[in-house]
């Protein structure tokens, strides 16, 4: 059975109405998240956002981000430290260019609600 994309959509939406904002490795729990993919700045190639997602979790992220439902914020690694997750990567202390993979704590935010349908 092949899970639609929708219904991933509605359980990263429901994680975000439920809570002011979350985390990466929060979400990763979400069924139909977690994959091999990684999410990377649109800017800069080596800066990584968050490994191992689902191809599906990149394409709704980046629908709910130019859609303006979501937003990403900066955060440091304590936060994701709250939430069990260790990084393996050098953590970023800015965005910019970098030579080797780098990770970029960030927090997903719901900016507005997506207009309901019917």
């Amino acid at each position: 059975m092949t899970e639609e994309p929708n219904d991933l959509r509605q359980r990263i939406l429901a994680a975000l109405q439920a809570n002011e904002d979350v985390s990466f490795a929060r979400l990763s729990e979400l069924p139909g998240f977690a994959g091999d993919q990684d999410l990377v700045s649109p800017a800069f190639t080596n800066l990584i956002l968050w490994r191992g997602l689902s191809p599906e979790a990149i394409d709704e992220l980046e629908a709910l981000e130019d859609d303006e439902v979501i937003r990403f914020e900066r955060t440091d690694a304590r936060r994701y430290a709250e939430d069990g997750f260790t990084p393996t990567l050098p953590v970023a202390k800015r965005v910019s260019k970098f030579r080797t993979p780098t990770w970029l704590p960030v927090l997903i935010r719901l900016w507005k609600l997506p207009p309901t349908k019917g």
